[in-house]
């Protein structure tokens, strides 16, 4: 989603990566909480002994490769040395490297079923998006972009955020970013403010059905249904809310990484 709210708005993804830091590890903190409280709810049983700083650090040292590959994606965007495109393409073939050579662990057998599942659960997700692409189309064609733009300057020039969970994250983005990036620019919002805020909302909208592409393709994988999953979702749904309401009170969260590395 960060990209392609750079490609529509022409903000630097870099920057866009830089602000999702401090959300990133907020909300990644607001879920182990919950998963904490749900364990002992659940009387999950703990693991024997306690904890050392030594099985830590040598798990750092097995995994450092593996620790490797976003702080390449991410900062060879963010230094400008190549695009988006480009840095996931050299993710997969680091990714190949590590897990061939470095790790040995990732066999032909293992790359051919990877192709395969990437094509089968693909196609899904394309048949969702075809859709949801169409659904847009039409409310562009019936005028409710512009409806949108009406009636939300109409209301207030408040800080406002429409979200659906109707729509496919990136139909949702083609539809809605050019209405709301010149009116957030036109209230005095930040644009990396209001990119990082959408970004994690959509990031719900991934978890949620109808179209929660996230939410069908775990479950597929996993064989399991939508409808025992979602109840499990709400807990952290509503932890992720949190940080959402967190980040728009104080949307230096989102802005300090951004200053000290500009």
């Amino acid at each position: 989603p960060m990209v392609v709210i750079a490609g529509i708005c022409g903000i630097s993804t870099g920057k866009l990566f830089l602000g999702g830091i401090i959300p990133g590890i907020l909300c990644g903190l607001a879920q182990m909480i919950v998963s904490y409280f749900l364990a002992k709810k659940e009387g999950v049983p703990k693991e024997p002994g306690h904890f050392t700083i030594g099985p830590v650090l040598h798990g750092l040292w097995e995994s450092w490769p593996a620790l490797l590959m976003p702080i390449i994606i991410v900062g060879t965007i963010t230094m400008g040395i190549v695009s988006p495109t480009e840095a996931g393409v050299i993710a997969v073939v680091y990714g190949l490297f590590a897990g061939g050579i470095i790790y040995r662990e990732l066999k032909w057998e293992d790359i051919k079923f990877a192709f395969a599942e990437t094509v089968r659960t693909s196609g899904r997700i394309f048949i969702v998006i075809g859709a949801a692409k169409l659904y847009t189309v039409m409310l562009t064609t019936a005028g409710f972009d512009k409806w949108v733009a009406k009636t939300m300057l109409g209301f207030s020039t408040n800080p406002t955020v429409i979200v659906t969970m109707f729509m496919e994250s990136i139909a949702t983005l083609t539809l809605f970013m050019p209405i709301l990036y010149p009116i957030a620019l036109g209230v005095g919002i930040n644009p990396i403010v209001l990119s990082v805020l959408i970004t994690v909302v959509i990031g719900i909208g991934l978890v949620t059905p109808p179209v929660g592409m996230c939410i069908y393709v775990a479950c597929d994988l996993m064989d399991t249904t939508v409808g025992e999953v979602f109840p499990t979702l709400v807990p952290f749904i509503a932890a992720t809310f949190v940080c959402i309401a967190l980040m728009v009170a104080f949307p230096q969260l989102i802005l300090l990484p951004t200053y000290l590395m500009a």
